[in-house]
């Protein structure tokens, strides 16, 4: 295996991990909503508001961690997704 081909390999293993990493905090967050969802539709006034902004703000974590991790991704040329 050539210099090149192991560097290449070493980027593609970092991007992987960090990748992976983002995904991991995707599915956080997408666990907090799950949880969320089913507390906000029953619960009343305040707590309801509450439960309605935490799930806004989870979603959009959700969001900027899974555009994150597409950042990470490449095609089989070695281009970013």
């Amino acid at each position: 295996m050539t210099e090149q081909e192991e560097d290449e390999l070493r980027s593609e293993l970092r991007a992987t991990r960090t990748a992976n990493a983002y995904l991991f905090l995707a599915i956080e967050a997408l666990g907090k909503v799950v949880f969320d969802m089913p507390r906000a539709l029953t619960a009343h006034g305040q707590e309801q508001a509450a439960l309605q902004d935490a799930i806004r703000k989870t979603t959009l974590e959700l969001d900027e961690a899974l555009k994150s991790a597409a950042k990470c991704i490449w095609d089989e040329n070695g281009n970013p997704l």
